[in-house]
């Protein structure tokens, strides 16, 4: 075998950048979207049928080699099934913020006031990419992880932690301000539906892939909102549980989305469809 160097596609590796909302041509070939030195090739031994492509042995570091005719890749006949599936997946986050323009967020802060509860007197709002690993990401993984859900001019609003878990500790060490009077917070996250994959996700794989993130089997954008109560106010008294869902019916599509009501730890659902009924509509 013999190492072929190729140039990544336009944009760098990968040719697509998830955090600066533009990805590389979806029909540029598997070759060009591995990084350089890592493509191996082989002419096959063998002649072949006049207007059968000749197979070459492709490869990335850390992977079985597979054959590819024309566009077709074809998996080594002695490959088993991938065990990955057999075993519990890891679910990791990453957040930036805001979600939502400064406007956009007073906007909402409006609507918020005069549908659901008044006793609301601001919105913070972030983003969370739910990822989904077959394993965990060592430090240079995590990096090209981050580069590709980062934004390409505020890279630093891309976080491990959430802001509201930040703001709330500031707040507990009095690095608001003194006699400054915080109110509770009441944090509402909504995204997909875990029973189908996104189109945004099967992209998002597909670029993760291309920069030899293989560990990376899903992602999925959810959307918080912290909202802040008036001081003096309790955020389970004046925010209740109907109060919750008339906000989340203004922010998600619930057809497609669904609240989270906890952090997303698996995509795994135990949701089963519901029977089928015949309904004799000629009697």
């Amino acid at each position: 075998l013999r190492s072929v160097a190729v140039a990544p596609a336009s944009g760098g590796v990968g040719a697509a950048r998830l955090g600066s909302k533009w990805l590389g041509s979806r029909n540029i070939s598997a070759a060009r979207n591995l990084a350089p030195g890592n493509l191996l090739a082989c002419p096959a031994p063998v002649e072949l049928p006049r207007g059968v492509a000749r197979p070459v042995v492709v490869a990335t570091a850390g992977q079985t080699p597979k054959a590819v005719s024309g566009d077709a890749v074809v998996a080594d006949s002695s490959e088993s099934t991938p065990s990955a599936s057999a075993h519990a997946r890891i679910v990791t986050h990453f957040y930036r913020h805001p979600l939502l323009s400064d406007a956009a967020e007073e906007s909402l802060l409006h609507k918020v006031q005069e549908k659901v509860c008044a006793d609301v007197i601001s919105i913070r709002t972030e983003q969370c990419f739910n990822v989904e690993l077959t394993s965990a990401l060592d430090a240079a993984h995590e990096a090209a992880l981050v580069w590709v859900l980062s934004e390409t001019y505020e890279p630093e609003k891309l976080t491990r932690e959430s802001v509201f878990n930040a703001s709330a500790a500031a707040a507990e060490g009095g690095e608001e301000g003194e006699g400054e009077e915080e109110g509770e917070v009441v944090v509402v996250e909504v995204g997909p539906r875990l029973s189908f994959t996104t189109a945004w996700s099967t992209n998002a794989v597909s670029i993760c892939r291309s920069c030899n993130l293989e560990q990376v089997t899903r992602i999925e954008r959810s959307r918080r909102y912290a909202l802040e109560m008036a001081p003096g106010v309790e955020a389970e008294a004046a925010f209740t549980d109907e109060q919750r869902a008339a906000f989340a019916a203004l922010v998600h599509d619930r057809m497609t989305e669904c609240v989270y009501a906890t952090r997303l730890e698996t995509f795994t659902t135990d949701t089963a469809p519901a029977p089928v009924v015949r309904i004799p509509v000629m009697k």
